[in-house]
C-alpha cells in the first residue's frame, strides 16, 4: 500500500491537473509513462503516492470523457474536490475534457423544483410563504415586486432551498410577478401569483366616530383627541380632516381611517401635522398625514412611547434650510419605539422616514420614494430594524445611516436613487443583509468616514458607479455579496479605508471587479472576480491590501493588476483565462506575490513593467500564451522559487533594461527558452533549474548582460 499523499505534495500536484485534462481530452488513454513525465515537472517523479494520485485523477477524467453527461460532469467535479483539489482548477479541467471531446454542449444546468408559485386566495391581512429548490448556480434571484421577499437571494451549483415571503395587499387585489433566476449563462423565470379578498369597512366596537362634515361623536379630530380617555379608538370617516393647528397627542390613542387614499389629516401649520409625545401606545392605520403650504414642518413625529403605523401615508414635509429642521414624512426620535408597516413616505422635502436619538423602531414593508433627501435616514444612536422596504427615486440615498446609528437593514430594495442605495457615515455600524441596490446614480452601498458595518449577502447591480464603495477610514466586513454590471467597480476601496472583503462575487462590471486606491488597505479573501471589463482586482496609488485565495478568471485585462506605488501581498490567488496577464505589476508598484497560480492567461502569467519591483515567490505560472514571468522596461523584481512550465514563450523573460534577481526557479517544458534575457536587460540568475524547454535553458540576446551563477 502506498503512503498517503502529504498536503505539500498535493499542492505541488495541483498545477498538473490542467495538463492531465488536456492529455485525456486528446482521446487516447494516458499511460503511466506519461504520468511519470508530468511528475518530473514538479520534482515528484520518485514519489509513489503522487503517481497513484495522478492515476486516480486520470481515471476520473477518462470516465468523464467516455460518458460526458451532465450527471457525470457533476460527479467528477465532486470527486476531484473530495480529493482535496480547489474548485477553480477542477472546473477548468472538467470543462477541458468535455469541450474537447466534441460532444454536444451540456444540457441546461439551471433548474427549479417548481414551474410557478400559486399562493391561492388570501384574506386582506394575510401574508403567505412558499419554498422551492434551485440548482445550477452560482447565480442570484431577482425580484420584480416589493411585495415579495426572497431568502437567500443567491444560490450555488448544488441544491439551494429558496424561501419566498409575500406581504399582504391590505386593499385587496391580485399579485402577478416573476422571480428571475440568473446565472452567467442562463435565465429561468418562476411566476408568482396570489389573490387577496377586498377588505370590508367596519367600525370597531367601542370606537368613537369623527366625520369631515362634523357629524359623528365629535365635531372635529381636535375635539375628539382632547376629550377621549386614554386608550380610546377614534374612527375617521373618509375625506379631509383639516387641522387649524398641529395636533399634539400626549396619551395612548388609536386612530383608524378608511384608507390612506381616502382619509386624510391635513395641516399647514409650522412644525408638524401630528406629534405624539406621551407614554404608552399610539396607533394609526389606514390614514394619510399631509403637510400643506410653505411653513417648515414634518408630517408626523414622535419622541417617546410606543408607536404603530400601519398602511399610512406621510407626505408634504417642508425643510427649513436655514435652521436645518423639518422636512420629514415621519420623524421618530428621543426614545420612540414600535412598528411602521406598509406605509408610504412620499415627496417630502427632507427624509421619507427619519430615525434619530435613541429611537429603535421596526420599519417593514414601507415605500419611501421621491423624497428630497433620504428615503430612510438613521442618526444619533438610533437602531432598530428596516426590513423589506422599497426606497426609490430619492434625491439622496435610499437608506442613510450616520453618526453612531447601528440599525439592521434586511431585504430592502433601494433602486434609482440619486446617490447611493445604502450609505453609511460617521461611526455608523450595524448590519445590511440581503438587500438589493440597483440602478442608483452613484454606488449601490457606500461606506464613508469611520463607519464599520457588516454587509452580507447583498446584491448590488447596474449602479452608475461601484456596487460597494469604501471611503475615509471606513472598515467593517463585506461578505458573500454579489456586485455585477456596475458602471465602475464591483467593490471600490478609497482613501484610508481598510475593510475585510470575503467571499464576494464581482462579475461583469465595467471596470475592475475589486479596486483599491489612495492608501487603502484591508484584506480581500476568497472573492471571485470574473468577466469584468478590465481587471479582476486592481491596486493603485499607495494602496497595500492583502489579497488571499481569490479567483480572478476570464477578465478582459489582467487577473490582478498593481499600479502607482502600490504594495501589499497577493497570496494563493488563482488567476486563470484572463485576456492579458494573470498578475500585472507596473510603474513603481512593489507587491509581494506568493503562492499564486497563474494559468492559461492570454499573455504572461506574471508581468512587470515600468520601475516595478517587489518579490514573486513560489508562484506557479503554467500554460500561459506568452511567458510564464515577463520582466520589461526598468522593472527589477526578485523572482524566487517559482515554477514556470508549458508556457508558449519563455519560462522567465527579461526585456528592455530590466534587472533584479531570479533565484531557485524551475523553468521546464516551455515552448521557447527556460530563461530568456533580451535587449539591455541585466538580471542576476542564480540556482535556477531550466530543463526540457524547446529551445535553450538560458539564452542571452542583443546587449543583454548580468550574472548567471549555479544554474542547472
Amino acid at each position: 500500500m502506498t503512503r498517503r499523499l502529504s498536503s505539500e505534495a498535493l499542492n505541488q500536484l495541483i498545477p498538473l491537473l490542467g495538463s492531465l485534462a488536456r492529455l485525456v481530452a486528446r482521446g487516447s488513454r494516458v499511460s503511466e509513462a506519461q504520468l511519470r513525465t508530468l511528475l518530473l515537472g514538479v520534482d515528484l517523479e520518485s514519489d509513489p503516492a503522487a503517481l497513484e494520485e495522478l492515476k486516480r485523477w486520470s481515471q476520473l477524467l477518462t470516465a468523464l470523457r467516455e460518458q460526458p453527461s451532465e450527471d457525470n460532469r457533476h460527479a467528477t467535479v465532486e470527486a476531484l474536490i473530495l480529493r482535496g483539489l480547489p474548485e477553480a482548477p477542477v472546473l477548468l479541467a472538467v470543462d477541458t475534457v468535455v469541450r474537447n471531446e466534441g460532444s454536444p454542449p451540456p444540457p441546461k444546468r439551471l433548474r427549479a423544483s417548481v414551474e410557478r408559485l400559486d399562493l391561492g386566495v388570501l384574506s386582506p391581512d394575510q401574508g403567505a410563504t412558499a419554498e422551492f429548490e434551485v440548482q445550477g448556480g452560482p447565480g442570484q434571484v431577482v425580484v420584480d415586486s416589493d411585495q415579495v421577499w426572497v431568502t437567500p437571494q443567491q444560490f450555488g451549483a448544488g441544491v439551494t432551498r429558496i424561501r419566498v415571503e409575500v406581504k399582504p395587499l391590505a386593499s385587496g387585489g391580485a399579485l402577478r410577478t416573476t422571480l428571475k433566476l440568473l446565472t452567467a449563462s442562463e435565465t429561468l423565470e418562476v411566476p408568482v401569483v396570489a389573490q387577496w379578498i377586498p377588505p370590508t369597512v367596519s367600525i370597531p366596537p367601542g370606537a368613537l366616530v369623527v366625520a369631515p362634515d362634523g357629524s359623528g361623536d365629535f365635531h372635529s379630530l381636535e375635539e375628539a383627541v382632547q376629550k377621549v380617555r386614554s386608550g380610546a379608538t377614534i374612527y375617521l370617516k373618509a375625506g379631509i380632516h383639516r387641522l387649524k393647528h398641529p395636533l399634539v397627542i400626549d396619551k395612548p390613542l388609536t386612530l383608524i381611517g378608511e384608507g390612506m387614499e381616502t382619509t386624510r389629516i391635513v395641516c399647514d401649520g409650522e412644525g408638524c401635522v401630528v406629534e405624539f409625545s406621551g407614554d404608552g401606545l399610539f396607533s394609526a392605520r389606514d390614514l394619510a398625514f399631509v403637510h400643506e403650504g410653505t411653513k417648515w414642518g414634518d408630517a408626523v413625529r414622535a419622541n417617546k412611547g410606543e408607536v404603530q403605523f400601519y398602511r399610512c401615508l406621510f407626505t408634504g414635509g417642508v425643510w427649513d434650510e436655514a435652521n436645518q429642521r423639518g422636512g420629514s414624512g415621519l420623524w421618530l426620535y428621543g426614545t420612540a419605539r414600535g412598528d411602521v408597516r406598509e406605509c408610504v413616505a412620499l415627496r417630502n422635502a427632507g427624509m421619507g422616514i427619519r430615525v434619530s436619538g435613541k429611537a429603535q423602531p421596526a420599519l417593514e414593508g414601507n415605500t419611501c420614494r421621491e423624497n428630497k433627501q433620504n428615503g430612510i435616514g438613521y442618526f444619533g444612536n438610533a437602531s432598530g430594524t428596516a426590513r423589506s422596504n422599497l426606497c426609490t427615486a430619492n434625491e439622496f440615498h435610499g437608506i442613510g445611516v450616520s453618526d453612531q446609528a447601528q440599525p439592521a437593514l434586511e431585504g430592502n430594495t433601494c433602486q434609482e436613487n440619486k446617490e447611493a442605495g445604502i450609505a453609511y457615515f460617521g461611526r455608523a455600524a450595524g448590519t445590511a443583509r440581503q438587500n438589493t441596490c440597483v440602478g442608483n446614480e452613484k454606488h449601490g452601498i457606500s461606506v464613508g468616514e469611520q463607519a464599520q458595518p457588516t454587509l452580507e449577502g447583498n446584491t448590488c447591480r447596474e449602479n452608475k458607479r461601484s456596487g460597494i464603495a469604501y471611503f475615509g477610514s471606513a472598515s467593517g466586513t463585506a461578505r458573500n455579496n454579489l456586485c455585477t454590471a456596475n458602471k465602475f467597480y464591483g467593490i471600490g476601496i478609497y482613501e484610508q479605508a481598510q475593510p475585510t472583503l470575503e467571499g464576494n462575487t464581482c462579475q461583469e462590471n465595467k471596470e475592475a471587479g475589486i479596486a483599491y486606491f489612495g492608501s487603502a488597505a484591508g484584506t480581500a479573501r476568497q472573492n471571485t472576480c470574473v468577466g469584468n471589463k478590465k481587471h479582476g482586482i486592481s491596486v493603485d496609488e499607495q494602496a497595500q491590501p492583502t489579497l488571499e485565495g481569490n479567483t480572478c478568471q476570464e477578465n478582459k485585462e489582467a487577473g490582478i493588476a498593481y499600479f502607482g506605488r502600490a504594495a501589499g501581498t497577493a497570496r494563493q490567488n488563482t488567476c486563470v483565462g484572463n485576456e492579458y496577464d494573470g498578475i500585472y505589476v507596473d510603474e513603481q508598484a512593489q507587491p509581494t506575490l506568493e503562492g499564486n497560480t497563474c494559468q492559461e492567461n492570454k499573455e504572461a502569467g506574471i508581468a512587470y513593467f515600468g520601475s516595478a519591483a517587489g518579490t514573486a515567490r513560489q508562484n506557479t505560472c503554467v500554460g500561459n500564451e506568452y511567458h510564464g514571468i515577463y520582466v520589461d522596461e526598468q522593472a527589477q523584481p526578485i523572482l524566487e522559487g517559482n515554477t514556470c512550465r508549458e508556457n508558449k514563450g519563455d519560462g522567465i523573460a527579461y526585456y528592455g533594461s530590466a534587472s533584479g534577481t531570479a533565484r531557485n526557479n524551475l523553468c521546464t517544458a516551455n515552448e521557447f527558452h527556460g530563461i530568456g534575457v533580451h535587449k539591455q536587460a541585466q538580471p542576476t540568475l542564480e540556482g535556477n533549474t531550466c530543463r526540457e524547454n524547446k529551445q535553450s535553458g538560458i539564452a542571452y540576446f542583443g546587449s543583454a548582460s548580468g550574472t548567471a551563477r549555479n544554474n542547472l
